[in-house]
């Protein structure tokens, strides 16, 4: 993900057809090792919440 200004973007990210297999492939590894994880789905509109319980916010830019 690209920075423009403060706004991110999405151009160079990978086709989804490519990304969603990574992208499951991580889900499930992070749940068999104990992990929450909530998915979307790919190719959709989406309206997304996070709320932030503590002190701090990791993101994570991998």
């Amino acid at each position: 993900m690209r920075a423009v200004g403060r706004r991110p973007s999405w151009t160079a990210a990978a086709p989804a057809e490519l990304a969603e297999p990574l992208v499951t492939a991580v889900v499930e590894a992070l749940r068999d090792r104990g992990a929450k994880v909530e998915t979307g789905r790919f190719r959709t509109q989406m309206l997304v919440e996070s709320v932030n319980v503590g002190p701090r916010t990791i993101l994570l830019d991998l």
